[in-house]
């Protein structure tokens, strides 16, 4: 009875010692793998999905002196077969490394799991690889014989194992590779269970001059028994292309000889990766991966990316060291929380662009699922802290087709999209209901905000996307802080949606000072003081904000404070934030896993529940809240996947949901709360004095005017002339688009989008862009080695069509424009001539 109550109390002490799995490969919505940890902490489980669904193949396993290997993690063999297990020694996990020590016999392993975060590179940070490599070690200090096995099956591409595979083995210069795919595959296609299964799975390892590396492709269990016999592999490629777990399980396997070894460090650097292309379909275009306009084809990125491990490796351990050290400074939890939340976060987004296009079209999309939310707002809201913590310019990508969907898809709602439909990666665009709306509305506000002040780039505040921004203003000024039925995320109505209201007015202020228009700016910033004023009197009771209007008992958690407090923008008062922090450390309960977002909801929240923590003064609170979050990222046994970010405050699994959810971006909140804001710029220059603003408008006007005549008089001039001539101009060639400026250099400086040229895309006409059949006008572009014209080339009279008809379509394009203000006359300076 003793050992099993101390069996019992090691199970429950270890269990709050390792978080609930160990992020192995997090680079891309489909490619999201773990190891997941159970009641007795062994790590050499079979890495598994995000969401525990399917299991993925990939195995490493590690011969000392000849001995019979040892499993160091995943796993060929059935369970009840004698294969010895590493003991398991230690974790550490950092934003970008998963780093398991392990035990071998007289050899110790370090396996780190290295998902790199690309700050200035987005080629990079877009192509879904990782890297895998170890340092051995012996314990005894002589030397011994090592010789490891690791390798990869298609459980990666399906989760139905009957599905066959095709695959191929090639040898460059630097490196050896394996890639695997389905042979009967759609486009931009989902399975039930999650798994993206137009991907092709590649395994690469590096050469060296003295290498000792040897592969094979064929069935897991021979391969393994191949090693276990003679340490090596037979470079033996099976051609039987047969389903994922048909006739022993085809794998694709590499085998390395250390020799005799007393310690080595990155004895063997392999990469795993899972790519696609298109990504996603997303208003009737399809959009490709970002390190395609660098790197056209996979095995170029591929090559890149091995042979810069070492530069790689150097900046992921300097980055890891900046952010763990701001957090230990906190806390060693808050230190955990934020190595998982930045891994979980960007490996949650998909950076896209548009196939032939310029860079300024980079879009990204946050997805965790096929079945789930794309890009949902209150999730990206969550998840913002560590997106501006790392890069701003990444932020502004993943606002843009949420600004675009509101131009093009949605231009008939009066409020922002709460997400962009469902069935990632062919993006729906389904319509919102309104009880959300107030939540979307506030959420896009602030955050466009936020990104202008963080990177100091107001691509988004302009004239072209202010029309809309404006608009979302107004409709959150029209329905006041009732909210009339309203709810948040999470279904409920209460003040701290209120609030939000409030504080994306305050932000539309702000951003109409910005770009010069100082009328709307003081138009808002009364609306949000009345407003303020008008919840305190409603939220405001008992020395504490209450949950509902209507119930002086009632509570939450006012997370949105922490916005006014990030970005300054000065709307609460102090008196509310005193009697706030008062009222949490003498009301909030220590539960075993948090408290509850709302009285009105058993659920906790732990994206709210740390920007609660960040928001407030308390020291004690902030701890204990930190404290809560960080104990269910370790409840091992307790949940049913990987960091649900809604679960129940008690020790169970029932209310758990959300796994894996880019929300996690809000444990860096208390590192995002300090950013250096700046002045954003870019924006259309502020007039130079009430009265010259009637002046400038009509030189404006009557400049614009004399510049439409002269480029018409141009183009008639050049009909006339190739009628005349007989010259006939390419269908490509349009005279009437101009290829955006290309930026030099990488482009993607650390919060800072500056040197980008961000252009907005083209053909914005809300009676052709319905949801239903979205329509995009494209920019004609010029190759750079026009082919020869054939010898039937169109008569004189189809050119002369041609060209009427491309003037009369500028025409209209322009027409519409001024009418919807996305295209304003320029502004001059009254002084200058």
């Amino acid at each position: 009875m003793l050992w099993l109550v101390l069996c019992f109390l090691f199970n429950v002490v270890v269990a709050q010692k390792w978080p609930t799995s160990i992020p192995v490969a997090v680079r891309a919505p489909h490619f999201s793998a773990y190891i997941h940890l159970d009641y007795y902490q062994n790590p050499a489980n079979k890495p598994r999905f995000w969401n525990r669904l399917n299991d993925v193949g990939w195995s490493f396993y590690m011969s000392v002196d000849d001995g019979q290997p040892t499993r160091l993690f995943g796993r060929i063999f059935d369970p009840g077969e004698d294969v010895p297990l590493a003991t398991f020694k230690d974790l550490v996990l950092t934003p970008t490394r998963s780093i398991l020590t392990v035990e071998a016999g007289p050899v110790g392993v370090i396996v780190t799991f290295l998902n790199p975060i690309e700050l200035d590179d987005l080629a990079l940070q877009s192509f879904p690889f990782m890297y895998m490599y170890y340092d051995v070690s012996t314990t005894d200090g002589r030397a011994h014989s090592v010789q490891v096995f690791t390798d990869v099956t298609g459980e990666w591409l399906a989760a139905d194992s009957a599905k066959k595979i095709a695959w191929n083995f090639t040898e460059t210069d630097s490196m050896f590779y394996h890639n695997v795919s389905l042979t009967s595959k759609a486009r931009l296609s989902y399975d039930g269970q999650g798994v993206a299964e137009d991907s092709i799975l590649w395994f690469a390892s590096s050469k060296s001059d003295s290498d000792h590396t040897t592969h094979r492709l064929g069935s897991a269990v021979n391969s393994l028994k191949m090693f276990t016999e003679n340490r090596v592999l037979d470079n033996a490629h099976d051609t039987d292309y047969r389903g994922i777990d048909e006739r022993d399980t085809p794998s694709f396997a590499f085998a390395r000889d250390l020799g005799d070894v007393s310690s080595t460090s990155d004895a063997v650097v392999w990469a795993l990766g899972l790519t696609r292309d298109p990504l996603v379909s997303f208003q009737t275009y399809e959009r490709r991966p970002h390190y395609a306009m660098k790197y056209p084809d996979v095995s170029q990125a591929m090559t890149a990316f091995l042979s810069g491990f070492g530069d790689a490796k150097n900046r992921a351990i300097y980055l890891d060291n900046s952010l763990m050290k701001a957090a230990r400074s906190v806390s060693n939890e808050y230190a955990d929380l934020v190595a998982i939340g930045a891994r979980i976060t960007l490996g949650a987004i998909d950076f896209t662009i548009a196939a032939g296009e310029h860079e300024n079209e980079t879009m990204a999309f946050m997805a965790i699922a096929n079945d789930s939310r794309v890009s949902a707002v209150d999730t990206i809201f969550a998840s913002f802290p560590t997106i501006l913590r790392l890069n701003a310019t990444w932020a502004g990508y993943l606002l843009r087709p949420l600004l675009e969907a509101g131009i093009t898809s949605w231009s008939g709602l009066e409020y922002a999209s709460f997400d962009l439909g469902t069935d990632y990666p062919t993006i729906s665009q389904a319509n919102t209901a309104e009880k959300y709306s107030t939540e979307s509305t506030s959420d896009m506000l602030i955050m466009v905000w936020a990104q202008a002040r963080v990177s100091g780039d107001a691509t988004h505040l302009t004239r072209y996307y202010y029309t809309l921004l404006k608009k979302w203003a107004d409709y959150l000024v029209g329905e006041g802080v009732d909210l009339n039925g309203h709810q948040d995320g999470g279904d409920i109505s209460n003040a701290n949606l209120a609030l939000k209201g409030v504080l994306g007015v305050k932000c539309m202020s702000l951003i109409s000072g910005a770009v010069g228009l100082q009328e709307d700016q003081k138009q808002y910033s009364d609306s949000a003081g009345s407003m303020y004023q008008a919840w305190k009197k409603k939220a405001f009771q008992r020395k504490h904000i209450v949950s509902s209007y209507s119930s002086p008992t009632s509570w939450g958690l006012i997370y949105s404070l922490y916005y006014d407090k990030m970005l300054h923008l000065d709307v609460v008062d102090e008196e509310v934030y005193k009697a706030q922090d008062a009222w949490y450390e003498s009301s909030i309960a220590d539960r075993d896993f948090g408290v509850q977002f709302d009285s009105l909801n058993p659920d906790v929240s732990a994206a709210w529940s740390m920007l609660t923590a960040a928001a407030i003064n308390s020291t004690e609170v902030r701890h204990m809240l930190i404290s809560q979050v960080h104990a269910k990222m370790c409840a091992n046994g307790t949940s049913k996947g990987v960091f649900p970010a809604t679960y129940s405050g008690k020790d169970e699994e029932s209310g758990d949901k959300d796994f894996a959810s880019p929300a996690h971006g809000a444990m860096l909140s208390l590192l995002a709360l300090n950013l250096d804001l700046k002045s954003p710029q870019g924006a259309v220059p502020k007039p130079s004095s009430p009265s010259s603003t009637p002046t400038r408008s009509i030189v404006g006007a009557v400049v614009g005017s004399l510049a439409a005549i002269v480029i018409f008089l141009v183009l008639m001039f050049l009909y006339k002339k190739r009628k005349r001539h007989g010259i006939t101009l390419p269908a490509h060639l349009n005279p009437f688009m101009v290829s955006p400026p290309t930026s030099s250099g990488s482009g993607y400086e650390r919060g800072s989008t500056s040197n980008v040229v961000l252009l907005p895309l083209k053909g914005r006409d809300p009676t052709l862009n319905s949801p239903d059949s979205p329509t995009r006008l494209r920019e004609a572009r010029l190759p750079e080695h026009p082919e020869p014209m054939p010898h039937t080339v169109p008569t004189s009279q189809v050119n002369s069509r041609r060209l009427q008809n491309e003037v009369e379509e500028l025409r209209r394009e322009v027409d519409r424009l001024r009418a919807e203000g996305h295209m304003l006359p320029p502004l001059y300076d009254a002084g200058r001539g």
